[in-house]
């Protein structure tokens, strides 16, 4: 398993126990299942069936809702890079003013949670 999948899945335990005290929902956006779909390939005829369905390729991993407010999270390592659209995606996502963050490690995300959600 990538590291980054090993990262949002602790992320995603957090999110869990602490959803229902703090009054958030929280959900992933799987667009890379896509991919793994495809057993290593990208499976074509997946991908534009989904696209049509609104997949957003670039869309962060993670989206936290309270209060009318939504937090969007994309999980990288210390060394990944956003590819760029995920860069074009999460400008579009803060032009309509919501909250994009980049968490790259468990402790990135907790202090999110804090500034914004909690």
């Amino acid at each position: 398993m990538k590291p980054e999948s090993l990262l949002q899945i602790q992320i995603v335990e957090y999110l869990s126990s602490i959803a229902e005290e703090n009054d958030f929902i929280f959900f992933s956006i799987p667009n890379e299942g896509a991919m793994a779909a495809g057993k290593g390939k990208v499976d074509y005829a997946l991908m534009t069936t989904l696209k049509k369905m609104g997949m957003l390729p670039g869309v962060p991993d993670l989206c936290i809702i309270k209060n009318g407010k939504a937090l969007f999270m994309e999980v990288k390592t210390e060394t990944g890079s956003l590819s760029k659209v995920q860069k074009i995606a999460i400008e579009r996502i803060k032009d309509c003013k919501a909250l994009v963050v980049v968490v790259r490690s468990f402790e990135d995300c907790v202090m999110a949670m804090i500034e914004y959600i909690l």
